[in-house]
C-alpha cells in the first residue's frame, strides 16, 4: 500500500515539474511567439507549475494584458528592443502561472485581487529620445559657378520609427574676393528612413546678403540622401549629398554682378547626430 501511495506522489511531481504553460500571442506585439516561449522557458524554476493557457494580446484601449488561468495582469512596456521586452512579459508569465508547493498538512495559498499594472522597465535601455540635433559642414555648388563653404545645423522630430520632421538652418559665404556675400538656406521637410539610409525632401528658403546690401530671397524644393553609422550607443556620423531645386531665378545681384544660385545647387558634406 505504501509502494503504491509513492508511486503515486512520485508520478504527480514528476508530471507537475514537466508541466509547462501554452503561450499564444494575440495581435501585433513587439515580439514574436517564439521568442516569448523561450523566454519564459528559460525563467521556470524548479517549481510546481501548472499547464495552463496563457494568452498575450492587448485590451480595447492598447494596453498589453497577460491572461492565464483567469488571472489577468496589465504591462506597461518602457523599452523598445524586443528582446527586453519579451523577457519583462515572460516573468509576468511565470508570476501568473507558477504556484508555489504548500507543506505538508496546509492549506495552498490563495491570490485574492490582481495587481492593476505592472511597470516595467529595462535600465539599460531606455526609451529612444525622439528629438535629435545634427552639425553637418558641407560644399554647395551652384549653377552660377560658385563654391561655398556650408555650416548647417538641424533639429530631427520623430514622428514614427521611419519618419522624422526635420529644420535645418544654414550658414555660408560665396563669392569671389572682395565681394563676399553670405547666404542663409533654410530647409523644412520630412526625412523617411530604412536601415541606414535616409531619404530627405521639403522646401527651402535662402535670404542673401553682400557687400552691396541686403539682396534677394531664392525659394523652391530641396532633397537629401543620406548614410548614418552608429557611434557608441547614442550618436551616429553620417555623410549627405543634396540639392536645391529654385522656382524662378530669384538670386541675388550683388554689385555688378550676380551672385549665387540661378536654379540649382548641390552639396555633400559629412558630420555627427545626437539625440537630445
Amino acid at each position: 500500500m505504501q509502494a503504491k501511495l509513492a508511486a503515486v506522489v512520485l508520478g504527480a511531481l514528476s508530471a507537475t515539474a514537466g508541466a509547462r504553460p501554452s503561450v499564444t500571442i494575440r495581435g501585433e506585439l513587439p515580439f514574436d511567439e517564439r521568442a516569448l516561449n523561450e523566454a519564459v522557458e528559460l525563467r521556470l524554476g524548479d517549481g510546481s507549475v501548472v499547464d495552463v493557457e496563457v494568452i498575450v494580446g492587448r485590451d480595447d484601449q492598447g494596453r498589453l494584458v497577460v491572461e492565464a488561468g483567469g488571472r489577468t495582469q496589465t504591462v506597461v512596456l518602457m523599452t523598445s528592443d524586443p528582446q527586453s521586452a519579451a523577457r519583462v512579459v515572460a516573468m509576468v508569465v511565470v508570476e501568473l502561472v507558477a504556484e508555489p508547493i504548500a507543506a505538508p498538512g496546509s492549506a495552498a495559498p490563495v491570490v485574492s485581487g490582481t495587481p492593476a499594472a505592472i511597470v516595467a522597465r529595462a535600465p539599460e535601455l531606455p526609451a529612444p529620445s525622439k528629438l535629435a540635433v545634427r552639425l553637418v559642414p558641407a560644399l554647395l555648388r551652384d549653377d552660377n559657378g560658385y563654391t561655398t563653404k556650408l555650416l548647417t545645423g538641424a533639429l530631427a522630430y520623430r514622428v514614427s520609427p521611419a519618419i522624422r520632421v526635420v529644420g535645418t538652418v544654414g550658414f555660408g559665404l560665396t563669392g569671389s574676393q572682395g565681394y563676399r556675400e553670405t547666404i542663409i538656406p533654410v530647409r523644412l521637410g520630412l526625412e523617411g528612413s530604412s536601415g541606414a539610409i535616409a531619404l530627405e525632401l521639403g522646401a527651402v528658403a535662402t535670404p542673401y546678403s553682400s557687400v552691396c546690401g541686403f539682396g534677394k530671397t531664392s525659394a523652391g524644393v530641396y532633397g537629401a540622401v543620406r548614410m548614418y553609422m552608429p557611434v557608441g550607443k547614442t550618436a551616429r556620423v553620417l555623410v549627405e549629398g543634396g540639392g536645391d531645386f529654385l522656382v524662378g531665378t530669384a538670386y541675388s545681384e550683388m554689385c555688378f554682378e550676380s551672385v549665387g544660385y540661378r536654379e540649382y545647387g548641390g552639396w555633400l558634406g559629412a558630420g555627427v547626430e545626437w539625440p537630445l
